[in-house]
């Protein structure tokens, strides 16, 4: 046999054995830190903080192709039905949900 034969077999054999390797389950396998799905407690906090401030500021609408008015009707923040505006301001408008009576205030952009 030439020496580019015995190569190829001492490759293949290398190969076959790693492939068998990669096949049995290792005993030490290392976890993994956390579950993509579970919340630190530092997001938490960053969550909460995020909310409270949506709900301060409440959610903005673009009325650049209506101009200054805000629309007459939104969907409701809980029940996603139509809320009728109550009052309009120069920065947004309150709204009053008759379904779930929710009043939410809608800032404009």
């Amino acid at each position: 046999m030439s020496s580019t034969t015995l190569k190829k077999i001492a490759e293949w054999i290398k190969t076959m054995v790693h492939k068998i390797a990669n096949l049995i389950p290792r005993r030490f396998k290392r976890e993994p830190e956390s579950a993509p799905h579970v919340m630190t407690p530092l997001e938490k906090e960053l969550a909460r903080k995020i909310q409270q401030r949506q709900a301060r500021e409440g959610r903005p609408v673009d009325t650049r192709t209506g101009g200054p008015n805000m629309p007459k009707w939104q969907p409701c923040d809980i029940c996603n039905r139509g809320a009728k505006r109550v009052l309009k301001t120069s920065t947004g408008a309150k709204y009053h949900c008759t379904k779930c009576n929710n009043n939410m205030y809608v800032q404009a952009q």
